[in-house]
């Protein structure tokens, strides 16, 4: 039996992102399936969370130029 999909572990390994932010963003984005006591995402999910989630850790920086500063 060949696997459907990926676990949030693997997509977080492979995001490079902790499995806390997977969770949030597959919820926010409605993705995801419940399989066992794990969530499995399909490769076209997993580039969902991936184009939305940030390429760098922390708090995202203000935008300078629009701030009222």
């Amino acid at each position: 039996m060949k696997a459907m999909g990926k676990t949030a572990t693997q997509v977080a390994e492979e995001l490079g992102c902790t499995v806390a932010t997977i969770s949030r963003w597959a919820k926010k984005l409605n993705v995801g399936r419940k399989y066992g006591s794990s969530f499995v995402f399909l490769p076209k999910e997993i580039k969902q969370i991936s184009k939305e989630k940030q390429d760098f850790r922390g708090r995202p920086k203000k935008n300078l130029e629009n701030s009222s500063r």
